[in-house]
């Protein structure tokens, strides 16, 4: 993957707020990725997973999360039985 510190720049560019940090990458294959619509202000609108057609071009490379992601997803599993994030 590059750059090679790719992880390590997303941290530095990322605020303390974000709870969720995706990497993205321009393809010209989006039918083989995670494809991401984001809003003016750089938030994610929506992902489509290896959409047949599309106008979107960024897709997801790599994530990172916080320690606050970490506890919604144990509660989402264990409190509120999610399991299947791409269908709630």
């Amino acid at each position: 993957m590059q750059p090679g510190d790719v992880f390590a720049r997303a941290y530095a560019a990322a605020s303390p707020e974000d709870d969720v940090i995706l990497v993205l990458f321009t393809t010209e294959r989006p039918e083989k990725f995670g494809m991401v619509r984001m809003d003016q202000d750089q938030r994610v609108l929506e992902i489509v997973d290896k959409p047949r057609k599309t106008d979107l071009t960024e897709m997801w490379g790599c994530i990172l999360w916080r320690p606050r992601f970490t506890e919604y997803l144990h509660a989402c599993v264990s409190q509120h039985g999610i399991s299947d994030f791409a269908r709630s």
